[in-house]
């Protein structure tokens, strides 16, 4: 009998990973994942909120050139051909026109068309021409959110 014959295991070395490390791995990226989400979806709708509040600015500066030019505002409800902003491409604010603006004062309001599924608030920008100081004073209002 020979007794020099060495013991082969059976089970060849394995170079993958195990179950348990797959599973740390999973749950660790899960973790993180749930932590970065939700201040993802925040800045998104922060970020929208900026174009709406942008997009007001535009209007505002509209007006005052259209004031200085006809010493009125620009009272229509079409501010899509008035504003030099592409307001028509706009999905998530529904942008409205002061009908009663006078000679010295209008409002426009940008208002989030689903404001609790999106998480967008509120907007409006008051502009008046002050008369006795002949400059243009511009009142920036945002909703409680």
């Amino acid at each position: 009998m020979r007794t020099d014959l060495k013991y082969h295991c059976s089970y060849p070395e394995s170079s993958g990973f195990t179950l348990i490390e797959l599973l740390v791995v999973v749950i660790i990226v899960g973790l993180l994942a749930a932590i970065a989400l939700p201040n993802l979806f925040f800045q998104i709708a922060r970020a929208r909120e900026s174009e709406a509040r942008l997009n007001l600015g535009a209007i505002a500066r509209s007006q005052q050139a259209f004031h200085y030019e006809k010493q009125f505002f620009f009272n229509g409800s079409n501010l899509v051909d008035f504003a030099d902003v592409n307001l028509a491409g706009s999905t998530r604010y529904n942008y409205t026109g002061d009908p009663s603006a006078s000679q010295l004062q209008v409002t426009h309001l940008a208002i989030a068309t689903s404001p609790s599924e999106d998480r967008l608030r509120d907007y409006a920008i008051n502009l008046v021409f002050d008369t006795t100081a002949e400059v243009y004073v511009s009142t920036f209002c945002v909703s409680n959110a």
